[in-house]
């Protein structure tokens, strides 16, 4: 809610909804099946030497900004093509019509676990375990001065109006 209203696609003010956070999800880089970078160290490389097309959702989505804190500590310059939400970014990576995709590690999961998408890094200063896959390692790793940046988390859960009834709030916080 307060990024859609600061970036005026939302006209509420966060104070007339009470907030219940359900989970957290992390960000992953994931190239194509076809891609030729089989690491996140591939994909810096190729990076140094031109610029590659990125996915990651609308301008200003914590992904977006996952995508452009990584950059800066990598040293790196991508070409963002802005998607409207994380399908649309991922079925872009899917196409090949980019390079590589940074979305939310839940939501790019059936791709990982089909082999569709191949998961160089977290964007996160820690690894993930996926069944069926293995290790994605933490973009730290390779980065190490990417846990000197702020990290912005995507936080999933729902938003129901102060003045909702108490029987209803009741429900939700079960």
């Amino acid at each position: 809610l307060f990024c859609q209203r600061a970036m005026g696609v939302f006209d509420q003010a966060p104070s007339a909804w009470d907030l219940m956070p359900i989970l957290n999800t992390s960000a992953v880089l994931s190239v194509p099946e076809k891609s030729p970078y089989k690491t996140i160290e591939d994909l810096l490389a190729a990076s140094k030497d031109r610029v590659l097309n990125m996915a990651s959702g609308t301008g200003g989505s914590v992904w977006s900004l996952k995508a452009s804190i990584f950059a800066d500590a990598a040293g790196i310059t991508f070409n963002r093509l802005n998607y409207e939400g994380s399908v649309p970014s991922q079925t872009a990576a899917l196409s090949g019509e980019v390079e590589y995709v940074v979305t939310g590690l839940a939501e790019q999961m059936e791709y990982i676990k089909s082999g569709k998408l191949r998961p160089l890094a977290m964007i996160e200063d820690t690894p993930a375990e996926v069944e069926g896959f293995g290790t994605i390692p933490a973009i730290t790793d390779a980065v190490p001065s990417f846990a000197d940046h702020i990290q912005p988390m995507q936080c999933i859960g729902l938003a129901i109006p102060k003045d909702c009834p108490e029987e209803v709030r009741a429900a939700y916080k079960e």
